[in-house]
């Protein structure tokens, strides 16, 4: 489902109020997803976002996620939503941080769908443990330098130095793979 951000708000949720009201008399589980741009993040502030979620709570809607799902360098928001009825236990939410758009991409899972996750050690080089000084000593042997010291006029040791200054040890990170579902082609069928 898509909401334009400048249609009329009220209009939407009044026709949403009147979807739902149909699904909920028929008993039947519902998932209701798409770009809203409705920011449930600033549900403290902006009093319609505050009767929009009460409007989904008063039918028993469950709102995923509740992180930011399109976040450039000036701001968060969180205008892509799952609504469900389903109250399971086996029911999951996932934001795939991913630049396949300008919105992260969200699913769901529920049940005997669930998503096999494989958590792989990735290992990124760490200055922790470097000896500046030894280094220089090595690097001055192979540019054949006497005196360390103005190896950092060379421009090799200009670089080296800069890079030093910038870039801090990182250690291990761990990253999550989602094996099943995402190929180089994009989401994988079932």
């Amino acid at each position: 489902m898509y909401r334009h951000p400048n249609s009329i708000y009220e209009d939407f949720q009044d026709k949403l109020d009147v979807t739902i009201a149909k699904l909920s008399v028929t008993s039947s589980k519902y998932y209701i997803c798409g770009d809203f741009n409705i920011d449930l993040l600033k549900y403290h502030e902006d009093k319609r976002v505050e009767a929009y979620v009460h409007m989904l709570h008063s039918y028993g809607c469950y709102i995923f996620p509740n992180y930011p799902t399109r976040v450039t360098p000036n701001s968060s928001t969180l205008i892509d939503h799952i609504y469900t009825n389903n109250a399971s236990d086996d029911l999951q939410n996932f934001i795939l941080v991913h630049d396949i758009s300008d919105h992260y991409p969200l699913f769901i899972s529920v049940g005997s769908i669930n998503p096999k996750f494989h958590h792989k050690k990735t290992t990124r080089r760490t200055l922790e443990f470097f000896l500046l000084e030894a280094f220089l000593t090595d690097l001055s042997e192979i540019m054949n330098e006497d005196n360390t010291k103005n190896l950092y006029t060379t421009p090799v040791g200009n670089l080296f130095k800069i890079f030093i200054e910038k870039f801090e040890s990182v250690g291990k990170v761990q990253k999550i793979v989602l094996q099943q579902f995402i190929t180089k082609k994009g989401l994988a069928r079932n």
